[in-house]
């Protein structure tokens, strides 16, 4: 293999694939705005970088969020119920817990804060 004879340099780095979309004009517009204010000179570009992008880190903002949520929503009731229960009652008891949740909690929006990029 040398320069000019048609062979390919590497199979890994060649792009031979097409995918085809079809936009309307509004999303097209859309599309092309957006390339130019990232500095794309083609909305072909743009995209094919943040379709890599995405590659690069699969899903994980779109697996990880949902159990994140399902963990917060019973201490968020638990919190609630602290509360609710603090102010019927003039006492503030439920000190541990509410401690013990709120460090949950911070837990929580710590992960989440990971999961997005």
């Amino acid at each position: 293999m040398k320069s000019g004879d048609g062979l390919p340099r590497s199979n890994s780095r060649r792009m031979t694939r097409v995918i085809s979309c079809r936009f309307t004009p509004d999303e097209m517009a859309a599309i092309a705005e957006a390339a130019a204010n990232d500095d794309y000179a083609r909305p072909a570009l743009w995209m094919r970088d943040l379709v890599m992008e995405e590659v690069a880190r699969p899903g994980r903002i779109h697996r990880v969020l949902p159990t994140l949520i399902c963990e917060l929503r019973p201490i968020g009731l638990d919190i609630n119920r602290i509360a609710h229960m603090a102010k019927c009652s003039g006492q503030v008891a439920v000190h541990e817990d509410l401690h013990r949740h709120m460090a949950e909690m911070t837990n929580l929006f710590a992960r989440i804060g990971q999961a997005i990029p």
